[in-house]
């Protein structure tokens, strides 16, 4: 699978820009943007600098790849997602169309369905 991850621009010619992330520096396209200078935050996917990224945006991006990663470490992090505001589906998001009472959980529904 392919992700786009934020970096932040440190110098262009534009044509290429030398991007960091993490301390790491790579060299990206910047052929798609109009416009792009150093200090800018851009979203790259694959070596292209597909867009300019406004800095909290930039910032979620980056919270949410860092979730994914501690939460596939067993790490904790719902500190990370804190801004989306998770909360339960309203319980009629699991109603049957056909007017059946909706299940306790959306897994019993699941699990009506393959038995």
């Amino acid at each position: 699978m392919c992700m786009g991850v934020p970096m932040r621009v440190i110098e262009t010619d534009g044509v290429t820009a030398v991007c960091e992330r993490h301390g790491e520096r790579q060299r990206v396209s910047v052929l798609l943007l109009e416009k792009v200078t150093s200090g800018d935050e851009v979203l790259v996917f694959l070596g292209n600098a597909v867009r300019v990224l406004e800095p909290d945006e930039a910032r979620q991006i980056e919270n949410a790849l860092e979730g994914l990663a501690a939460a596939l470490n067993g790490e904790e992090f719902e500190h990370l997602f804190a801004d989306i505001g998770v909360q339960e589906p309203p319980r009629d998001a699991f109603a049957d169309p056909r007017g059946a009472a909706a299940p306790e959980h959306a897994d019993e529904r699941i699990l009506r369905r393959t038995h």
